[in-house]
Parts: C-alpha cells; structure tokens; sequence
C-alpha cells in the first residue's frame, strides 16, 4: 500500500466532506495520437491501462500507461487550500464565504497538515461524455449544486440545469477550462471511500 497527495477544490472536498463525493476523475497523460484514433483500452488490476491503435507503416501497437494516482487498495491524502493560524490550520473549504483571509494554495499543503484520507476501490479508464447520471451524483455535483453561483445565467438570472449531466459539464468546464468537455479526453476514474480516524 502506497500514500499520494491529490487536490481538491473547495466544493468537492465538502462533497467529500459530506459524504456525497465517493469518484474523482482525472485526465490520462503521455497517450500518443495513433492510440486515441483507435480508441480501445483494456484495463490491468494494477492501475495499468492499454492503449492499441495501428500504424499504417508498421501494423498494430500498443502502449502501456500505469495510472499515476495508485492501484486499488493504496491511498490518497487530500491537499486543499488552507492556512495556519495561531497554530491551528484553517481550511479554505470550511470558511467559503470569508473573503479577507489570506490563504496557502493547496499545493504547499504538506502530509502532516491533511485532514482528509482516502483508500481507492477501484479504478477504470473512460472517455469523458460517457459519464453517467449515477456517477455524476457520485462525483458530487449535488453539493457543488447547492451554491447558486454555480448555475448558468440565462437572460440575467440565474437558472437551473435540464439534467445532471449537464450540470456537470458545468462543473468540469469550471475546473477545466471553458471547451475541455468538447475535447472527450480520455480519464481515469478513481473510486474510493474516505478513512474516518
């Protein structure tokens, strides 16, 4: 069993918080062209995926990419925005409407100030819009939902989502980068349940 840091926005780590948010999704890297043109993968217990394709000079190949969050069974401290105050550490997501704080990005966060711990179930690899209604609840759009700041503008108002996967498009595009569901990026999908101590 291996430990490895992975960020969190604020709104996912109350999803986590509040037991609503139970996968996370991040993109594949270093997947060469010729394998995504041939789009099929097979999936290793070992967090390793294949990706086979066919060059035109050469015939058939294949390349190997192991995830680099873990296998099923390690472990992954949460980092998120926070700060230290008076020797206690204040984090960003429990003070989301506190504006004149000046917070650490999640990324200085060190082990030993965590407190959120995660043991991955399970792992598979998938394109982005194949997401289902279920796992859109399980990434937590619900919580992310609850803050109306995150809901479209229509005609100057606020107004709600048709459906929960186009909600969350929403939110992936909010983290992502406007036109980075357009892209369908290949992605692991990373299943796991929190550790209470």
């Amino acid at each position: 069993m291996k430990e490895r840091p992975i960020l969190f926005n604020a709104p996912m780590i109350n999803a986590i918080l509040a037991g609503e948010k139970t996968q996370t999704r991040r993109i594949v890297k270093h997947i060469p062209d010729w394998c995504t043109r041939a789009g099929y993968t097979c999936f290793t217990p070992k967090g390793c995926v294949s990706f086979r394709g066919v060059f035109k000079e050469y015939g058939p190949a294949e390349k190997f990419i192991k995830c680099r969050y873990g296998e099923i069974g390690d472990e992954l401290w949460v980092r998120e925005t926070f700060r230290k105050q008076r020797g206690q550490i204040l984090y960003r997501a429990d003070y989301e409407k506190t504006k004149n704080f000046k917070w650490k990005p999640s990324v200085h966060m060190s082990r030993q100030d965590s407190r959120i711990q995660l043991k991955i179930i399970n792992i598979r690899v998938e394109r982005l819009q194949d997401i289902s209604d279920e796992d859109c609840y399980a990434e937590g759009i619900e919580e992310w939902l609850k803050n109306e700041e995150n809901h479209p503008i229509c005609n100057g108002k606020k107004t709600k989502f048709t459906n929960v996967k186009q909600a969350f498009k929403h939110l992936w595009e909010s983290i992502n980068g406007e036109g980075s569901w357009k892209t369908n990026p290949w992605l692991w999908v990373i299943e796991f349940e929190r550790i209470v101590k």
